[in-house]
Formats: structure tokens, sequence, C-alpha cells
């Protein structure tokens, strides 16, 4: 009963109750998700905020530097899975766009560092760019995606 009640309260967000979803479905969202804020963040900056999230990780040199690199981390993933969870075949731009301005601020501490590791920032490039052939982007972006439309 108080089950139901809280999810009449939650509105439309109430048919989150007792969301069972498929493992394979949710990484296929979660994957495009990631693709659509690499291309939204910029895709050139993203290799380089990969790096730079390895470097804050691995090398940090304040306990400020660990402590953004576990909240980029943990928003990153948390906000991805709330958006995998809501609709498998939509990309949910309205919970994704509060991870959009991370990779610039990642990618500004890896220029700030001297840009080490430029083998690993050019493997992302490519992965990247491999991602976006393989992916038909503009498939998805009839119905799926007013990011993938611009």
């Amino acid at each position: 009963m108080t089950g139901a009640g809280l999810a009449g309260a939650l509105g439309p967000y109430g048919a989150w109750f007792g969301v069972a979803t498929d493992p394979g479905v949710v990484a296929r969202s979660v994957a495009l998700d990631a693709l659509v804020i690499a291309l939204a963040a910029g895709a050139v900056v993203v290799p380089g905020a990969i790096v730079g999230l390895d470097l804050l990780l691995s090398q940090p040199r304040t306990r400020a530097e660990r402590g953004f690199a576990a909240f980029c981390l943990f928003v990153g993933a948390a906000i991805a899975g709330l958006a995998a969870l809501g609709v498998a075949t939509r990309v949910q731009e309205r919970y994704l766009i509060v991870v959009t301005p991370l990779p610039a601020l990642l990618c500004a501490v890896w220029i700030q560092r001297g840009m080490p590791r430029r083998r690993i920032a050019a493997a992302a490039a490519v992965a990247l760019g491999a991602a976006y052939i393989a992916v038909d982007l503009a498939a998805w972006s009839a119905t799926h995606s007013p990011t993938l439309r611009a």
C-alpha cells in the first residue's frame, strides 16, 4: 500500500518502481548515452578528458584533485545509470546535461599538466572515432535525441 502511494506521489517517475531491465539493453543505452555526451561535450575534448581523469586518479597533486576525480566518476556513473533505466530506446538528455561540462574541466587538467600520455589520448580519439563510425547516429536522430538532430 505504501509503495502504491509513493509511486502515485512520484507522478511519471512512479513507473520506475520494480524496473527490471535486461543488462544488455542497459549497457547499450549507457554506451549510446556516452557517445552523445562525448559529441555534446566536444569530440576533440573527450580524449584529453580521459587522460585528465586518469591523471587525477593515478597522480593527484592534492586531496581536492582526488576528490574531484571521485566526484566525476560518481556523478557520471549515477547519471548514466539513471538515464539508462528510464527509457532504454531513447537518449535521456534531460539527465545527461549535468555531465556535459565535466569533460572540458578534465581536459583542462590534462592541458595544465603539460599534456602527458599523448599516445593514450590519441588512442582514445581513434576509439571514439571508430565508435562514431560503427554507430549510425543519423538513424537515432529522428526520434531518439534532440542533440543528435542538431
